[in-house]
């Protein structure tokens, strides 16, 4: 399975990194779901950190109203929400953007 998940990144459609790099939300929380399951095999050195990483920039870059999407996400990674008023955290946003 884990190999599987590496190629899923490949195999994604322009269509679909298109969506992804203009923001639109229902990509970066399917981005969102992708973290989790590289969260199940972050066996291998090269992939520690990223799963939280992915899901965290997808939280950051999602319009308030569309944040409940990756509660679960979240939840499985054991994190929390950015902050309780759902309130972007500029100097994190910045941080994943470069």
């Amino acid at each position: 399975m884990s190999e599987t998940s590496f190629l899923w990144p490949v195999l994604a459609s322009d269509e679909f990194v298109m969506c992804l790099k203009n923001g639109c939300p229902e990509a970066l929380i399917v981005l969102g779901f992708y973290g989790v399951l590289l969260g199940n095999v972050e066996l291998k050195w090269c992939m520690e950190g990223w799963p939280i990483h992915i899901v965290r920039a997808v939280e950051i870059n999602l319009r308030e109203e569309w944040r409940r999407w990756v509660d679960w996400p979240l939840e499985t990674l054991g994190l929390g929400p950015i902050s309780g008023k759902g309130e972007r955290d500029e100097e994190s946003v910045d941080r994943i953007s470069r």
